[in-house]
C-alpha cells in the first residue's frame, strides 16, 4: 500500500479516537474532527474505488432519514442556513461507518480507543471530584455559579454528568471485551463514573446511569455477587457525598421534589418540571399544526416565537422560547413529525426484538442469543432513547456525536459474534 494511503488510513484513526477527549472542548474541534475524518474516509473509498462499506441496512436507514432531513429543511428553512447547518448532518453516518471500517482494519484499534477513553474519563472523574471537595478544579474553574452542580473541566458548560453517563456503557461495553475477568476493575470503574455522576448535579443524568444500572442489574450475566458489591458501593459513597454538601443533596431530590409537584404545597403531579412540561406543550403545538412534516429542524425557537404557540412569557412579554423543547420525542415530533418519529421507531422497535427474544431465549432454554459486550453497548440506546427524562437538543453538533459514538460499535458487534 502506498505512503499516501497509509497517510490517509492512520488521519481517520487519529481522527477518529481523538472525538472523545475533543467533546471536553466544546462541539467545534469535535465536530471538525468527525468531519474531517469523514471526509478522508470518503477520498480513501474513492481511491480504493470500495463503496460496499456504505451498503448495509444501518447506513440506508441514515441516508433516508438524511435525505427527509434535508428535505424538510430546504422546505422550511434559508437556504443559507440548510447549507451550514443542516447540510452536512450525514457526516454522523460517515463517522458510524468510518468507525466499523477502523475495527476491521485496525486490529487494536478497540483497545486504543478504550484506553484514551479510560484516560479521559479518569482525568474527569478525579478532576470533578477535586472540584468538589475543594471549590475549584485544577485548571482554576470554580463551582458555585449553580448551587449544588459542578462541571469540571467542561469549564462554564454544564455537561459532566451528561457526558459521562451517556458514555458510560461503551466505556464499560469495551472494558468488559478485553478484561472481563477483572470483574472487581469493571466495578470499581463503573462506581466511579456513577459517583462522578452524582458529585455532577445533573439530575437527568443521575436518571440515566441509574437507568443503565438498572438494565445492567438485569441482562449482564454472571457477576451476582459484584452486582451487589457495586450495589452497596455506590450506595455508601452516594450517601456520603449526599451528607457532605447539603446543597447537592437539595438539589438532587428537595428541588426535583418540588419541581414534580410532589411536595406538600402542591396538589397537582408532574411528569416534568412546569417549564420543561410548558416547552413540550409548545411542541405538541407545533406537532399538531403539522403532524406528518413538522415544522423543519432546528426551528422549534424559531416558529416557538409566533404566538400561536407560545404559552409563557418573561417581564417585557417576550416569550420564553428556548433553542429546543427539552424532550427527545417533543422534539422529534415538532420539528420532524410523525414521519421523522417513524425512524427513531425502527430503532426502537429492533432494540426490543433484540432484547425479548433474549429473554425468550434465557427463560425456555437457560441459553443466551447475546454476549455481554453486546448487551452493555446497547445500554447506550436505551438510555439516549429514555422518553422520561428531559434531553439536549437532539440536532445539536456536540449531542449528535455523542448519540452516534457508540453505534459503530454496536453494529459491528452485532455483525460478527465476537465476545472473547
Amino acid at each position: 500500500m502506498s505512503k499516501n494511503y497509509l497517510i490517509i488510513k492512520y488521519s481517520i484513526l487519529i481522527l477518529n479516537c481523538s472525538v472523545i477527549p475533543l467533546l471536553i472542548t466544546g462541539p467545534f474541534l469535535s465536530d471538525l474532527a468527525v468531519s474531517l475524518s469523514g471526509v478522508l474516509f470518503l477520498i480513501y473509498c474513492a481511491l480504493q474505488k470500495k463503496w460496499n462499506y456504505f451498503d448495509n441496512s444501518f447506513f440506508k436507514l441514515f441516508f433516508i432519514f438524511y435525505l427527509y432531513y434535508l428535505v424538510r429543511s430546504i422546505e422550511a428553512d434559508d437556504i443559507t442556513r440548510v447549507l451550514t447547518k443542516h447540510f452536512f448532518y450525514i457526516r454522523h453516518g460517515i463517522f458510524v461507518i468510518s468507525t466499523m471500517w477502523l475495527i476491521k482494519n485496525f486490529s487494536n484499534y478497540k483497545l486504543n480507543f478504550l484506553y484514551i477513553s479510560i484516560l479521559t474519563f479518569f482525568i474527569l472523574c478525579v478532576d470533578a471530584i477535586f472540584q468538589f471537595f475543594y471549590g475549584a478544579n485544577i485548571l482554576g474553574f470554580k463551582s458555585g455559579i449553580y448551587l449544588g452542580r459542578i462541571s469540571g473541566l467542561f469549564g462554564n458548560e454544564y455537561v459532566l454528568g451528561s457526558y459521562i453517563s451517556r458514555l458510560t456503557p461503551l466505556v464499560l461495553g469495551l472494558l468488559y471485551f478485553y478484561f472481563k475477568e477483572k470483574k472487581v476493575l469493571i466495578i470499581f470503574v463503573f462506581s466511579l463514573f456513577y459517583l462522578t455522576v452524582l458529585l455532577s448535579g445533573e439530575r437527568t443524568s443521575f436518571v440515566l446511569i441509574n437507568l443503565f444500572l438498572i438494565y445492567f442489574f438485569i441482562f449482564v450475566k454472571g457477576y451476582i455477587k459484584h452486582k451487589i458489591y457495586l450495589i452497596i458501593l455506590i450506595s455508601l459513597v452516594s450517601l456520603v457525598s449526599l451528607n457532605f454538601d447539603k446543597e447537592l443533596k437539595g438539589r438532587m431530590f428537595v428541588h426535583t421534589l418540588n419541581q414534580l409537584g410532589m411536595d406538600s404545597k402542591n396538589s397537582k403531579i408532574n411528569i416534568f418540571s412546569e417549564r420543561h412540561e410548558d416547552h413540550i406543550a409548545v411542541a405538541f403545538r407545533m406537532f399538531k399544526d403539522n403532524v406528518f412534516f413538522g415544522k423543519g429542524p432546528k426551528l422549534y425557537q424559531k416558529v416557538c416565537l409566533n404566538e400561536k404557540f407560545y404559552t409563557e412569557t418573561v417581564g417585557d412579554n417576550k416569550p420564553i422560547c428556548p433553542t429546543h423543547p427539552h424532550h427527545f420525542y417533543s422534539q422529534i415530533l415538532a420539528e420532524t413529525g410523525l414521519a421523522g418519529l417513524f425512524f427513531v421507531f425502527i430503532v426502537i422497535y429492533k432494540i426490543f426484538f433484540v432484547l425479548a427474544i433474549e429473554i425468550k431465549s434465557f427463560f425456555r432454554t437457560n441459553k443466551s442469543i447475546l454476549n455481554n459486550y453486546q448487551i452493555i453497548l446497547l445500554g447506550s440506546i436505551i438510555i439516549n432513547l429514555f422518553p422520561l427524562v428531559p434531553s439536549g437538543n437532539i440536532f445539536n453538533n456536540w449531542m449528535s456525536i455523542i448519540y452516534f459514538i457508540p453505534i459503530g460499535f454496536i453494529l459491528d458487534s452485532f455483525n460478527k459474534q465476537n465476545d472473547k
